[in-house]
């Protein structure tokens, strides 16, 4: 019996690919360390999406603004640091430029700055290129890299559809129940 039910489940799930489209995340790789100006950001990644809802968020790595792990005026916890590592970045749509991020937070570790790193969901009306960068601005001192994620959101009537899908297993399920 498990067995059979096991095969339902992964049914489920290769249906449920199927019909919402769900991929995996892009996972782009921001190097802090490349950018100096707006103008001259060569640490630059640029991928193509097409119209919907998608959320991005910092998902590994960060950086570091003041050279290889300098940290500055951070409490026992690792917070409020006057200088210290950084999990923002920004993205560009065509429309808008946003900084994504910890606001201006900065953090005693790398892992920290990542447990604190914000999601951020943006709409594309149509399909097109949307940027993503860390700026390093004055210096060129920033350290570290960036792993980002961007993910499209799964609209509302894909989960009715998965939910109707996992009522006809259950029901098909129990009527195979009855039969034994």
């Amino acid at each position: 019996m498990g067995i059979i039910i096991m095969k339902y489940i992964k049914l489920i799930g290769f249906i449920f690919a199927c019909v919402t489209g769900v991929a995996q995340a892009n996972v782009i790789d921001l190097d802090s360390t490349l950018g100096k100006t707006a103008a001259q950001q060569s640490s630059i990644q640029t991928i193509s999406l097409n119209a919907g809802l998608y959320t991005v968020q910092a998902i590994g790595g960060a950086w570091n603004a003041w050279g290889d792990n300098i940290t500055r005026g951070c409490d026992s916890n690792g917070l409020g640091c006057n200088r210290g590592w950084l999990s923002s970045f920004n993205v560009f749509t065509g429309s808008s430029n946003t900084q994504v991020g910890s606001n201006g937070l900065r953090f005693g570790s790398a892992a920290i700055a990542i447990d604190n790193a914000p999601s951020f969901t943006f709409n594309l009306a149509s399909a097109q290129d949307v940027t993503f960068y860390v700026m390093d601005i004055n210096y060129s001192d920033n350290f570290g890299t960036l792993q980002v994620a961007v993910s499209p959101v799964p609209e509302a009537s894909t989960y009715a559809l998965m939910l109707s899908g996992l009522g006809l297993v259950a029901f098909a399920v129990k009527r195979r129940k009855l039969k034994l």
